[in-house]
């Protein structure tokens, strides 16, 4: 029987550029190609604002083993309904002219660069209460500056995403607001029944005031027109909170929702299943890995693989698998893919099964980069870095009965701690004797 293996691949380390995400897509013709996200890291960036923001297009035409520019072009967000028209649920993020036109009236132009994005709105601090007044939630982003997140819309386009129409929900979920302008459009897919309905999680804060997030799908089944929107993953006393989901429809016809936990301190991940199309959701449950968040696929021989960002010691990204469509998960055969990032960056992991039968999975991921005159890094001494770390985009691609390299523990073992010396010493401390 073939020994397991893994290989890992460095897809993009760019110069002053942090890169974190990578989405994979596996085109109709079998191309394999990923989208790569990247910040300039000497200016601002985080989920309101991108000072600099640079898209890397790549391909590969062996696997996954090497790749090269692509120049092509990528499926639009949302699906396809059955009368053609792409749909989804999001806001309009902007950059060019309509980025410089809403800076510059809200008396920010300072901020406006050619390759700035806005997926939320910033206003100066001084609008704050005006803004709460109007029902939005108002975020601290940077020092002087608040942001907000627009209200979510229906976006249609009937010439494969060039262009679209965006038109406000007026059922949307929006609890004690006026408007629904603290839930975050379409995570994730956007999944196609046979019968044309279509669906997507949101997430957000039902009311303006409340802790937690939490967890909606909406369907609709005349293209976009209309929606529903039933409650998947939510507390009712404000104590656990949902987010970021993601959808998979199996080919049992069960469809499986797995949600990243908003104090994963305290919670693993969050599973609910429908058998009805997405109408009625099993009360949530977690599942038995910690990581976050999940994105699963099914395998053609109908395993389900998830994969997820495990972002505490040891850091890196991990897999799971259940062979009964979620029922129950392989904990004790946890795949390790990475355990060697640095804390910060690592994540958002997505996976897909190669022609070849192998998964490719692609995450950013975080390493040391150039060194700078200020930075400690002497033997013996606490490790500074001057700024935050350097992330990269990163793949692996593996056998499905990979689970860990040859003597790897799939945790740090109880007792064994990193090693520690006094100041200008050897000797060890605060660590095992051997």
């Amino acid at each position: 029987m073939p020994t397991p293996w893994k290989i890992d691949i460095t897809l993009l380390d760019l110069s002053g550029y942090s890169s974190n995400g990578a989405e994979v897509f596996l085109l109709d013709d079998g191309q394999l190609v990923v989208r790569v996200s990247s910040e300039w890291e000497s200016g601002l960036y985080d989920d309101f604002f991108v000072e600099d923001h640079r898209t890397t297009l790549l391909t590969s035409t062996d696997g996954g083993i090497t790749w090269e520019d692509y120049d092509g072009s990528l499926p639009a967000p949302g699906a396809d309904a059955p009368d053609g028209t792409r749909v989804y649920i999001g806001n309009q993020g902007l950059s060019g002219d309509a980025l410089r036109e809403h800076l510059e009236r809200e008396g920010l132009g300072h901020l406006y660069t050619p390759d700035g994005q806005m997926a939320y709105r910033l206003y100066k601090e001084e609008k704050r209460a005006e803004l709460e007044a109007q029902g939005h939630q108002v975020n601290d982003a940077f020092e002087g500056i608040v942001a907000v997140y627009p209200e979510i819309a229906t976006c249609r386009s009937v010439d494969g995403g060039q262009t679209w129409t965006r038109t406000p929900i007026e059922n949307a979920p929006r609890g004690d607001a006026p408007v629904a302008a603290h839930t975050v459009g379409f995570f994730g897919r956007t999944i196609v029944l046979d019968d044309g309905t279509m669906m997507g999680t949101l997430y957000g804060r039902l009311n303006r005031t409340d802790t937690t997030t939490r967890v909606w799908v909406a369907r609709t089944t005349d293209s976009g027109h209309t929606w529903t929107f039933n409650p998947v993953f939510s507390d009712p006393d404000d104590r656990i909170g949902y987010n970021e989901t993601h959808l998979l429809r199996l080919r049992s016809g069960r469809i499986i929702a797995l949600a990243r936990p908003q104090f994963p301190t305290d919670h693993n991940m969050w599973q609910s299943v429908s058998d009805d199309g997405g109408v009625t959701w099993t009360e949530p449950k977690q599942v038995p890995f910690w990581g976050y968040p999940g994105y699963p696929i099914q395998l053609t021989n109908g395993d389900l693989l998830v994969t997820y960002a495990h972002r505490r010691h040891p850091v890196g990204v991990r897999a799971c698998v259940s062979s009964d469509d979620g029922d129950s998960w392989d904990i004790d055969n946890e795949k390790v893919i990475r355990n060697d990032s640095l804390p910060k960056g690592v994540g958002y992991p997505q996976s897909v099964e190669l022609a070849d039968g192998n998964i490719l999975s692609v995450y950013a991921m975080s390493k040391i980069d150039a060194l700078k005159p200020e930075d400690e890094i002497g033997y013996g001494k606490k490790l500074v870095l001057h700024p935050w770390f350097h992330t990269v985009a990163c793949a692996s691609k593996y056998t499905p009965d990979y689970v860990r390299a040859r003597g790897q523990a799939s945790i740090q073992p109880e007792g064994v701690h990193p090693r520690r010396t006094g100041p200008g010493t050897d000797q060890i401390t605060e660590s095992p004797q051997r």
